[in-house]
């Protein structure tokens, strides 16, 4: 009899340590908590929701290796729970042992092969280590149970974004942006991606969207800036280029796409004098030289002019030296507007290919034109 009573005031006191430590689960006290399971397990080893519950409390308190033990020892006594299987694979995923977190993923999925988040995290974890034909099938499977989510429809656009299939990434970003339009991850994606196919209308108004959302970002306003100009709206170009440099002052691609917006209103003067200041931030830009140097062709008046000869051609070869080392290129949209000449434009074009490190048959070509036709000290 007094076995009994001491057996049974034994399981009492358990219960209450148990029952304590859910109160501090529930609480998130999670080392209090996590010392009260620790209690009950060593009084009964092979008490499941103790081991889980410890399991979560050490992933909280930052014991990531005490909780990947905890959570296997729980997976040896009972393979089936399906929460255990997506913790460890989390938790394995996050310490760098991938290879490990896909076999605890693809476990959870075959306990719930009909579970669309179960499919999901398995496309999405095949996604993030770049295993886009592992990924694709799940992601695919999921959309196709109806699943409407933005993180799905943002990773099948990255996925149709490296198959370099842009109409159906945009299109899946476009679903994506409607289910979660504050999102200034996938705006950008958006914006981007319709700017490098050129289509400036449709990427203006998300550019616009994204300054609002951050009014200090200057890219967001330079590609702003870039989308307006390309559709000759000139004003808003120029309003957007004159914020990037209220924002960063030292933002020299914006000095060149100024000059391209006052060149295409023939503002020769105010064209010269912001491709100037480009020259002063870049000093060793070679085409922005060559296009002052000529700038006389192309309707800068003499007290420009005068200022050209300081700036041109003069010091973008270093003595006895030709070759133009690799550096970023000035605008390519100004190069070829400033100049008329379909020949001008080709030896343009052949000395951005040769500063982009593209082509020595680019540099070659260009030298030739420019001794051709130009004095590279004095100009022309």
């Amino acid at each position: 009899m007094k076995t009994l009573l001491v057996i049974f005031a034994l399981f009492q006191s358990i219960q209450d340590v148990y029952n304590s430590a859910n109160a501090d689960f529930d609480a998130a006290k999670w080392a209090d908590a996590a010392a009260k399971y620790e209690q009950v397990l060593k009084e009964d080893p092979k008490h499941i929701p103790s081991r889980f519950n410890l399991a979560v409390c050490y992933t909280k308190t930052g014991k990531a290796e005490e909780a990947i033990t905890t959570y296997r020892a729980l997976l040896e006594q009972n393979d089936t729970i399906y929460e255990a299987h997506v913790n460890l694979a989390l938790l394995l995923d996050q310490n760098g042992k991938r290879g490990e977190a896909g076999e605890q993923f693809e476990k959870a999925l075959a306990l719930r092969p009909e579970d669309v988040q179960a499919e999901l995290n398995l496309g999405t974890f095949y996604l993030r280590g770049e295993e886009v034909d592992k990924a694709y099938p799940h992601l695919a499977r999921v959309a196709e149970k109806g699943l409407e989510s933005a993180e799905l429809y943002a990773a099948l656009s990255e996925i149709e974004h490296s198959r370099k299939n842009e109409p159906k990434a945009r299109d899946y970003l476009e679903k994506a942006i409607r289910l979660d339009p504050k999102n200034t991850r996938l705006v950008q994606q958006l914006a981007v991606s319709y700017f490098e196919e050129s289509n400036y209308a449709k990427a203006a108004p998300l550019f616009e969207q994204l300054t609002k959302a951050q009014p200090t970002n200057a890219d967001y306003f330079y590609l702003l800036g870039k989308s307006y100009e390309q559709l000759k709206a000139y004003p808003p170009a120029l309003a957007a280029m004159q914020q990037v440099l209220r924002i960063k002052p030292d933002y020299f691609e914006a000095y060149a796409t100024i000059s391209g917006i006052f060149y295409a209103q023939e503002d020769w003067q105010r064209a010269a004098e912001a491709l100037m200041r480009f020259v002063e931030l870049r000093p060793n830009e070679a085409v922005a030289r060559f296009i002052l140097a000529k700038g006389g062709r192309c309707g800068f008046g003499n007290s420009v002019r005068r200022q050209i000869a300081m700036k041109g051609l003069c010091g973008s070869f270093p003595s006895g030296q030709h070759r133009l080392g690799p550096t970023q290129s000035a605008d390519p949209y100004i190069a070829a507007r400033v100049f008329k000449s379909a020949e001008d434009i080709i030896a343009v074009q052949a000395v951005f290919a040769c500063i982009d490190g593209r082509t020595r048959a680019g540099e070659l070509f260009a030298l030739f034109y420019i001794r051709k036709t130009a004095n590279p000290i004095t100009g022309r």
